[in-house]
Formats: structure tokens, sequence, C-alpha cells
């Protein structure tokens, strides 16, 4: 399957506007991203990270489960999956 360069984008973008603070901009770029592709676990991934920021735990859980049933069998060497674990692990009750 081809890469969509939009999704790629968005994701990049969502993510340099989380780390900027601009959350609600930076939902935006990831909710498109996850339009054009549902079950990108990267762009999961930074929805988890803007829905923690907000203090909205149960929607950053939900993203990180989705997330990290694609990296299931990632092994801890693999960054985006350590990261979003050692996330769940903060969130999780």
């Amino acid at each position: 399957m081809a890469q969509d360069p939009g999704r790629n984008f968005r994701r990049r973008t969502g993510r340099a506007l989380r780390k900027a603070g601009r959350l609600d901009e930076a939902e935006e770029q990831l909710r498109e991203a996850l339009r054009l592709r549902p079950a990108d676990p990267r762009t999961h991934l930074e929805m988890a990270l803007v829905l923690e920021a907000r203090g909205d735990a149960p929607g950053a859980l939900e993203h990180l489960r989705s997330a990290l049933a694609a990296w299931e069998s990632a092994d801890e060497s693999f960054e985006p999956a350590r990261e979003a674990r050692a996330l769940l692990e903060t969130l999780e009750p």
C-alpha cells in the first residue's frame, strides 16, 4: 500500500502543534490523519498525547490501546511502542 503524504504531513504537523501547546489545532490535524488512515498507530499515539495533555485520560487510553494493538509484538527497542506503554502505565487506574 502506498503511503499517503497528506496523512504523514498531518501527523507530523499535529505532533509539532502539540509540542507547541496548540492542542486544538493538533487535534484537528490528527483527526484528519486518522480519517485518512484510521488504523495508523503513530497517529493514535499522537492523539493520545494530545488528549492526555488536556486531562482526558479515557480518550487517551482509547487511542493508546489502538496504537498498542498494532504494536503488540514490538520489542523495547521500538521507541513509539515504548512511549505508548509508559503512558498507558501512568493512565490506567
